[in-house]
């Protein structure tokens, strides 16, 4: 409710399945709808991607900017056709902020007026009204964003599942060893890998799978805050809402009631797929690959994601890229290797907690064709 009094409940994560709703969705996918659409913007995302390349090679402690810079980079390009500046752009970091605001807006039961909807029409001023004082105030830099707000949130999700990537492979020296052993023998190590060499890496691929499923990005807490110990039950996607009475195993779901669906328990489960707490990109290879989990953590039918190719091609361009040129490692302090932790912080749009690894290039050729192949222009506008 706070979200839709702050203006958030027009987004169509957050919009009604209405007219409105599939007159957008229509519009999306005539431009990003299949492989086919986004393979027009190939050259645009392997642009940002190098300037990506070039911001972790300079400085990789702020990775975790550098990862949202890039997909807020890629959904301004083709949204308002804007170019992001080297170095700190104002209009990332105007919508860094909505999206922290958008996560606190919609997180299911956070606040009273999510049960007892009525009191939106209570004044700000009085007691339990700080709902309709944090909706005046969200709303300030919704306005500032106008158009941007959908199409950041999908950024968004991508940007959580990229920084979710750097961990698994600090955390699975194996795993990036036998990936940038495929990319050597296929690209090679004079140039860096593009989308015409995908088809070309079933290890890649398989690896950018099994993140997809070890990770999950679009959750609702309303149980975690309300049941702490229950942690696994935290991954949800957005709450939906039944048009129409159905039945499930014998069970009556009347229309109107709002349906949870436990993403983080689907791609978790023992009887789907083996070892589901560790990372393992070959259960996606050999003659019975397990299920594949894009069917569940891009959502559902007629509320499926509408940007899942475009997210797609560029997580998987950004980890292929990274891989070929960046040994990704633990860091180590007074001879003592720093393991992880896997903790997650935010609301609606889930993301991991900061965390210490080591990124650095892999031999003086990969900092040489990262220098020399992409550096940003003097004013950061232009190849």
């Amino acid at each position: 409710m706070c979200g839709e009094l702050s203006g958030w409940g027009k987004i169509m994560l957050l919009s009604n399945y209405n007219d409105w709703f599939r007159a957008h969705r229509k519009w999306i996918a005539q431009d990003i709808g299949s492989y086919a659409s986004v393979a027009k913007l190939h050259r645009m995302i392997e642009f940002e991607a190098r300037r990506y390349l070039q911001c972790v090679l300079e400085d990789s402690e702020r990775n975790q900017a550098h990862i949202r810079k890039y997909f807020t980079s890629i959904i301004l390009r083709l949204s308002h056709g804007y170019v992001t500046q080297a170095g700190d752009d104002p209009l990332v970091d105007l919508a860094h902020v909505a999206n922290s605001q958008l996560s606190m807006a919609t997180a299911p039961g956070l606040y009273y007026v999510d049960f007892v909807p009525p009191m939106k029409y209570i004044p700000s001023w009085l007691p339990g009204a700080g709902f309709r004082r944090k909706a005046k105030k969200y709303a300030v830099v919704l306005r500032d964003l106008v158009e941007i707000p959908h199409n950041y949130v999908k950024s968004q999700l991508a940007n959580s599942v990229s920084y979710a990537f750097y961990l698994a492979m600090t955390l699975s020296p194996r795993v990036v060893r036998k990936a940038q052993q495929e990319l050597d023998s296929v690209v090679g190590t004079g140039r860096l890998p593009t989308f015409a060499d995908r088809q070309s890496l079933p290890y890649m691929e398989a690896l950018f799978t099994e993140l997809l499923r070890w990770y999950t990005p679009a959750p609702t807490s309303w149980f975690l805050r309300t049941q702490p110990r229950l942690a696994l039950i935290r991954f949800f996607v957005a709450i939906r809402c039944t048009r129409v009475d159905d039945e499930y195993n014998g069970y009556l779901i009347p229309a109107g009631s709002y349906v949870f669906v436990n993403i983080w328990g689907i791609l978790r489960d023992e009887r789907t797929y083996s070892d589901p707490l560790e990372f393992k990109p070959e259960r996606f290879l050999g003659d019975k690959p397990e299920p594949h989990p894009g069917n569940a953590c891009f959502g559902f039918g007629r509320r499926k994601c509408p940007g899942y190719f475009l997210g797609h091609s560029s997580v998987w361009l950004m980890c292929a890229q990274s891989l070929a040129v960046f040994d990704i490692t633990k860091c180590v302090e007074n001879g003592v290797e720093i393991t992880p932790e896997h903790n997650i912080v935010g609301e609606t749009i889930v993301h991991l907690a900061p965390f210490q690894c080591s990124i650095k290039p892999r031999s003086a050729e990969a900092e040489c064709l990262i220098r020399q192949e992409f550096p940003y222009t003097a004013d950061g506008r232009t190849e």
